[in-house]
């Protein structure tokens, strides 16, 4: 057995080897914390609510303008809320392209994964567009999102984006040009919601739109919400019996 003394010693020696780990750890995952938070800076802070509390989603501060302008690419998709956009400088002599962010919750009967996949590939391969002749769906886990799970489906190449020329009365027109959108789904079955966000970024707004970065970042913000209950009825108010009638005043004693 070791003497009180050397115990004393060896344990002087091994304590710092083990607060040592302990800050090295709690110091990871601090700036990982940090590193996240300036991630999320990105995006608005309070989430966007969508088909009427269906569906809730934080959306990059790049997007200042929203329209309801369904996309001619999937125009016929049910659960369309909107469409955000930002237009980008081309560098061309003031000439914009806007880059969209499009979002659709089909909800209960429509919100079947596999019927939303199909309904899109089949839309997608109508237009006999070269860029989208081989679309297909690929997987892609994002283990802090709830759902983890999504499917993405990826266009690359010359494909249909709109142009604005400069000036207050640009005038818009639609010319094929590199670039891509990018289509991610998931669904909720217990829920009965659906996702689906669409982006669409010309060559020119790359740099500009680091979509890499930002759509799994908002996959992470992506929240599906059952149908809120109906509110239970009031009970009635139980009826109140009057109070008792006050006791007449006893006789006067007769003189």
């Amino acid at each position: 057995m070791l003497p009180s003394r050397a115990v004393m010693l060896l344990g002087l020696v091994v304590a710092p080897g083990c607060l040592s780990g302990s800050y090295n750890e709690a110091h990871t995952k601090s700036v990982a914390r940090y590193r996240e938070a300036g991630d999320f800076q990105r995006l608005h802070r309070e989430p966007k609510p969508l088909a009427g509390g269906r569906l809730s989603v934080r959306v990059p501060k790049l997007f200042t303008k929203e329209n309801t302008d369904k996309p001619t690419l999937l125009d016929d998709l049910p659960g369309f809320c909107c469409t955000l956009q930002e237009l980008i400088d081309t560098g061309n002599g003031g000439e914009k392209m806007p880059v969209n962010l499009t979002i659709w919750a089909p909800v209960d009967d429509a919100a079947g994964l596999e019927d939303v996949k199909k309904r899109i590939s089949d839309t997608i391969k109508a237009q006999k567009d070269p860029a989208f002749a081989d679309a297909s769906w690929g997987n892609v886990d994002v283990p802090q999102a709830r759902p983890s799970a999504w499917a993405v489906m990826s266009l690359q190449g010359q494909q249909p984006f709109e142009r604005l020329a400069a000036g207050e009365q640009g005038v818009r027109e639609t010319k094929s040009t590199e670039g891509t959108t990018k289509i991610w789904v998931a669904a909720d079955p217990e829920r009965k919601v659906c996702t689906v966000l669409m982006w669409r970024v010309p060559q020119e707004a790359v740099a500009t739109v680091p979509l890499e970065v930002l759509a799994p970042l908002v996959v992470r913000t992506v929240e599906m919400k059952a149908v809120e209950p109906p509110a239970a009825a009031a009970a009635p108010a139980a009826a109140v019996a009057p109070p008792p009638a006050a006791a007449a005043p006893p006789a006067p004693p007769a003189q």
